[in-house]
């Protein structure tokens, strides 16, 4: 194992995942109300980031406020949904993850809109990440 693929808090001596912690729906969506990211705005250009994706909780509340936003303001969708990001380290969350955005969209009636909506998905160590521009960063610490 190179230096590169091991976390920079090291590695766990008794198993499990660093920095699993799981989030109710109803505590994302009150987190998202207390930031303002709320569906009766314009949500078109605020850029979200969650910087340890885990099982989705944060980025599918991301993207249901972004689809109602969308369908209120008349905004493009697809356009929009570039502003997300959502950063995960382990590769079989980005697996699931990506399966449970795959279900939002569904849901939302928004699968045509998109071309690749894994595109939102980072993998790497966020702490490792190069710095960008968020407006809202929202999730569980990495």
């Amino acid at each position: 194992m190179n230096s590169s693929s091991v976390p920079l808090y090291g590695l766990r001596a008794q198993g499990g995942q660093h920095g699993t912690v799981a989030t109710k729906p109803s505590v994302a969506s009150a987190m998202f109300d207390m930031a303002g990211y709320t569906a009766d705005r314009d949500l078109s250009t605020v850029r979200v980031l969650d910087p340890a994706g885990g099982n989705g909780v944060f980025i599918l509340e991301a993207i249901r406020r972004l689809s109602a936003s969308a369908e209120r303001h008349g905004f493009s969708f697809a356009t929009a949904y570039t502003t997300l990001c959502v950063v995960e380290i382990d590769v079989d969350s980005i697996i699931s993850l990506t399966n449970e955005i795959y279900t939002c969209l569904g849901e939302l009636g928004r699968t045509a809109d998109l071309s690749d909506p894994s595109a939102i998905i980072l993998h790497s160590d966020f702490m490792r990440l190069p710095t960008q521009s968020f407006d809202l960063v929202i999730g569980n610490p990495p």
